[in-house]
């Protein structure tokens, strides 16, 4: 073979080994930046499914939630509905004023759409705090499913009974009370904190039936110190004695003194009435009529 020929073949497969070579850095980066576009599209897929998702598990529990209003206005007496209405939408109250009513008046929230009319506390709080004198409003708030203060900003539901309620007490206050006291159960305790630091000017009493210590914070215990609110904390059941002495000094930590009052109710049906009772007891000691 002639010099010539071997040049000739050398630098033919040269030229070749660099085009082979090119073509698989190109089929490399086609290949890598088609797998990045599917990760990215199969991401935003996902991201819009999941959206999608919970947003038809919101339509869905606010179509339950308004059957269920329905429902209780229907089996209510008529004179005691009222409809009131949020920037999104309207919701149920119930209403007794009582007789000869005190200047504060009393809104129950429950926890739950069902606890209106179950038989249990708020209930039957209803029925009675009228007759010793007291105007009673019950909310219809959405369920409540995050007990937690972190992430309460960002909860729908939350927000939405923070609406309700909000509108509730200012409800209240055009029907001429001077004051309000909010009692709540475990499911609907940080919207009523959350409401008594907002309207503390208003809020003057405030009740929590059997809030696990761990989902009280500390901040807002403060906050709720520094508004001179009386509060009355109806211990969980199953507490020890130095449960309960930690709890005491958790308020007392925070600023209570004279205007925090704990108590401990018994367990099974007997503690409605139990309850119902003390917490009468409560507000005919702790605030003028």
């Amino acid at each position: 073979m002639s010099r010539s020929t071997s040049t000739l073949i050398y630098w033919i497969r040269r030229y070749l080994a660099q085009f082979l070579a090119q073509k698989a850095k190109i089929m490399a980066t086609f290949i890598t930046s088609s797998l990045v576009l599917w990760l990215a599209l199969s991401s935003q897929l996902g991201w819009a499914a999941g959206n999608n998702a919970a947003s038809a598990a919101n339509r869905d529990g606010q179509r339950s939630d308004d059957l269920t209003m329905q429902a209780l206005a229907a089996a209510a007496e008529p004179t005691e509905v009222v409809w009131l209405e949020t920037v999104d939408q309207p919701f149920l109250s119930l209403y007794r004023p009582a007789v000869d009513a005190a200047q504060m008046a009393i809104i129950l929230l429950p926890g739950q759409l069902h606890h209106m009319a179950d038989g249990g506390l708020m209930q039957t709080l209803y029925r009675e705090l009228p007759i010793a004198g007291w105007s009673a409003l019950q909310v219809a708030l959405p369920a409540q499913l995050n007990q937690h203060v972190n992430g309460l900003d960002n909860d729908t539901r939350h927000q939405r009974a923070i609406n309700r309620t909000n509108q509730a007490v200012s409800h209240m206050m055009a029907q001429g009370a001077g004051s309000t006291a909010l009692i709540a159960g475990n499911l609907s305790a940080q919207v009523a904190i959350d409401i008594a630091i907002a309207r503390s000017e208003i809020t003057s009493g405030l009740v929590l039936w059997q809030l696990d210590q761990r989902l009280l914070s500390s901040d807002k215990l403060q906050q709720l110190a520094s508004s001179q609110i009386t509060l009355l904390d109806i211990l969980p059941v199953g507490l020890t004695e130095q449960d309960k002495i930690n709890r005491r000094r958790q308020f007392q930590l925070a600023g209570f003194g004279q205007n925090y009052r704990q108590i401990t109710a018994p367990d099974g049906r007997a503690s409605i009435r139990y309850n119902s009772r003390r917490i009468q007891e409560w507000v005919a000691t702790e605030f003028l009529k």
